[in-house]
């Protein structure tokens, strides 16, 4: 399959949630992790800016997904637990997949921070204030990546303007399948690779800076997970010379 722009912010994205969300929960370099071992759904607020036009402004959007599990910790079994919503919102339905709203429907999302759910056979209804706030992350200015790594040089990414992040992941993904990961937690001023790290990246790639917080909750006896996420995605090219 060819690797494109559109695939790997896919690919981004659902590694993003395989990571942040341990099977088996844990902590890892002072960064806590969740199990899904004994979860029954998941509620994400997924905030994107995309610097990918080089010498242009960064374009932001967003999207909300969520799920439901018909059995506790088996991802397999995603399931309709009634009609969902977020700050007045309806997010939409695949049949046994997720719920999500479409990033060009979704609002300035200045309203109440709530998730709302009507409920459906196993699961109630609910109300829930996301009080935790979101996470953010700024990379602009001074610390803007360049669009040209020269990879003898090494890299160094300013993460000083993330804020309200409990983790923050650093992915370097080549075109040519190369990737790297660096999971940090969310006080952390830099992320550093040397030369010898990128010098398997030999063309374009993009650099993703992702914050998130996650709040565990239980309600009414299922155990949920809510979350924040803001991802940074840089399109960047990889020289060697």
């Amino acid at each position: 399959m060819k690797i494109t722009v559109s695939n790997l912010i896919v690919l981004l994205f659902l590694f993003l949630v395989s990571f942040t969300i341990k099977k088996d929960g844990g902590n890892q370099n002072g960064c806590p992790s969740y199990s899904m071992s004994n979860t029954d759904g998941v509620f994400t607020l997924y905030y994107v800016t995309q610097d990918f036009n080089f010498g242009q402004p960064a374009v932001d959007f967003k999207k909300y997904v969520a799920y439901f599990l018909a059995t506790r910790g088996d991802t397999t079994t995603k399931t309709h637990g009634g009609n969902l919503s977020f700050s007045n919102e309806p997010l939409q339905f695949i049949s046994n997949s997720n719920y999500y709203i479409d990033d060009n429907s979704v609002s300035n999302g200045n309203g109440d921070k709530k998730w709302v759910c009507t409920g459906n056979g196993n699961f109630n209804s609910f109300n829930y204030h996301y009080q935790r706030g979101l996470a953010f992350v700024e990379i602009k200015d001074q610390y803007k990546i360049k669009d040209t790594i020269k990879t003898t040089e090494g890299l160094s990414i300013n993460l000083s303007k993330v804020k309200n992040a409990d983790s923050v992941l650093v992915t370097l993904s080549g075109f040519n399948g190369v990737t790297i990961n660096k999971r940090y937690n969310g006080l952390v001023e830099v992320s550093n690779f040397s030369a010898t790290e990128l010098s398997p990246f030999i063309t374009g790639g993009i650099i993703s800076v992702t914050a998130f917080n996650i709040v565990p909750e239980t309600i009414q006896n299922k155990n949920y997970l809510f979350g924040s996420v803001h991802q940074y995605l840089k399109l960047a090219y990889f020289k060697n010379q």
